[in-house]
């Protein structure tokens, strides 16, 4: 274990009044403070640290580095392995020296001391190592500082040569440390995705992933960027691990993954599309499987799946095995995810996230239905599905298609109906506030659902020129619906006699009542 090194200041050294050790010589660059020093040492030694926590690491109360002067204060470090730690209580004092060192360095910087004039006074390429430095100190404290981001952008910017190898090997990793003990940093994160731009511009404009290229280097190229993406990915899923319902990380994930799907499309490699279908297909399954039955109220991570979703869909149909079969297989597909979630909203029908997510899903359902229809009924659909015809003349999928959404109604309204009943037989009480909310979140899925169907392309264009058929009974599915469910409010006596008439939460307006009433 490694803690609290000190380093010995030299005789010819002397510190101004903002804490910057300057050699008695005009010519020689500033120097870093001893506790930054101290810091970017242990932060360049072997191995280099994963994980990184500001904590108490001392009970003892120690005022003798009070007297200290800002040359000669070194706060508490240990370093263990690949951890490290930095001792809370010497933390404001610390800040103060960095933050002096800093802005008096960008001070010289506007004065003209540095630069690759006759009259600089200390080169370009010294100014840029103590920029690095001590934003590097800096922002382990204060990771939402915007300006010190800026300069660190300029400094790469300004290495065009080295760049990819600097964000790979230094910015990532560093964004990783920081990121075990700030995890919804906004300015990291953006920083973060920076980064990615360049990295993904690499890889499609200079690394030879575009239409224009040979297939073998269309697929190698695709299968080192999926490396990348993967370990991007494999950080969000850490991070959110240790911290829940971290917006940043999640929003960051479908920004790496869409990259790479969105980029795929145009080649003309179809392997590249199959590594495509699995990484989604694998994402779907780590958030249902790993996020939706542990985290039932993380609304980031549940949003997160159904674009990922809607992400797989569009992907297939921009894949050339788009057929009879693959078409069957992704209705399937799509709707085994609202399969999947009903069981977890019989469990905690109360849990807004769980509707959300089971409402975004059947959004995308009816999206691939619309793509469909309008594709068979405007005869710009491949030659495969002009041929077959399949989604007018052939009645299972009609039937199957009816059947899943009679599906949909009839368990929404059983979660409205008889959510009290199954709450008593299980616990032998009801909360009244989880029977409310869960009411209030199954009414509202069956109105949008039935506003859905009313405006759908596909019952619209598709089911109205279907007359015998028995998916044309969708039309009147809208209907039912609302007749059943507001005689359901009236029965619960959701509805109050004021001008706003308020279900829980939810408030309906007069002018929506009419609507409803209709």
């Amino acid at each position: 274990m490694e803690g609290n090194k000190q380093c010995q200041p030299e005789s010819t050294m002397e510190t101004n009044n903002n804490g910057i050790t300057n050699t008695p010589e005009s010519n020689t660059s500033p120097q870093l403070p001893k506790c930054m020093q101290t810091l970017c040492e242990l932060l360049s030694e072997d191995p280099y640290p994963t994980d990184f926590q500001i904590t108490i690491l001392r009970v003892d109360d120690d005022d003798d580095d009070a007297d200290e002067s800002d040359d000669k204060f070194v706060p508490l470090f240990i370093k263990d392995g690949t951890h490290l730690g930095f001792h809370a209580g010497d933390l404001p004092r610390f800040v103060g020296i960095v933050r002096k060192f800093y802005y008096d360095l960008r001070q010289k910087r506007l004065l003209g001391a540095f630069g690759d004039t006759v009259n600089s006074s200390f080169s370009s390429k010294t100014f840029d190592e103590l920029v690095m430095a001590s934003t590097t100190c800096l922002l382990l404290c204060c990771p939402d500082h915007s300006t010190a981001w800026a300069d660190r952008k300029r400094v790469l910017e300004c290495n065009a040569d080295s760049i990819i190898d600097d964000m790979i090997c230094n910015e990532t990793r560093f964004g990783n440390l920081l990121f075990t003990q700030h995890s919804k940093a906004p300015s990291s994160w953006s920083h973060r995705r920076w980064i990615h731009q360049r990295r993904r511009n690499y890889y499609y404009s200079e690394h030879v992933i575009d239409a224009g290229a040979s297939i073998m280097n269309q697929y190698t190229a695709c299968e080192r960027f999926l490396d990348y993406v993967k370990s991007e990915v494999e950080i969000c899923d850490r991070v959110a691990s240790s911290f829940p319902k971290n917006y940043y990380a999640w929003t960051y994930r479908i920004v790496v993954v869409r990259d790479f799907v969105r980029n795929i499309c145009d080649l003309s490699d179809n392997r590249c599309i199959v590594l495509g279908f699995k990484l989604l297909q694998n994402e779907i399954k780590i958030i249902e499987n790993k996020w939706l039955t542990r985290h039932v109220s993380d609304h980031s991570a549940s949003h997160y799946g159904t674009m990922v979703l809607r992400l797989l869909v569009d992907l297939n149909f921009n894949s050339l095995s788009f057929c009879t079969e693959s078409i069957r297989s992704m209705l399937k597909y799509v709707f085994g995810r609202i399969e999947f979630i009903r069981p977890i909203i019989a469990s905690f029908p109360s849990h807004e996230v769980l509707w959300k997510y089971r409402r975004m899903n059947i959004s995308t359902y009816m999206y691939l239905l619309d793509r469909l229809f309008n594709q068979c009924l405007s005869g710009e659909a491949k030659d495969e599905l002009n041929d077959v015809g399949f989604l007018i003349n052939d009645i299972g999928i009609k039937t199957e298609i009816y059947n899943n959404f009679s599906s949909e109604i009839r368990m929404s309204l059983c979660c409205f109906d008889n959510f009290e009943s199954f709450m008593t037989a299980r616990k032998g009480i009801v909360d009244s506030a989880e029977l409310n909310h869960t009411r209030i979140n199954s009414f509202t899925y069956l109105f949008w659902l039935s506003a859905l169907l009313q405006a759908s392309t596909a019952t619209n264009k598709y089911l109205m020129g279907i007359g015998d058929g028995d998916l044309s009974r969708l039309l009147e599915v809208k209907e039912d619906l609302i007749d059943l469910t507001y005689k359901r409010l009236i029965n619960h006596n959701f509805f109050r006699k004021s001008k706003s008439i308020g279900i829980g939460e939810i408030a309906i307006n007069p002018k929506t009542k009419k609507i409803i009433e209709k």
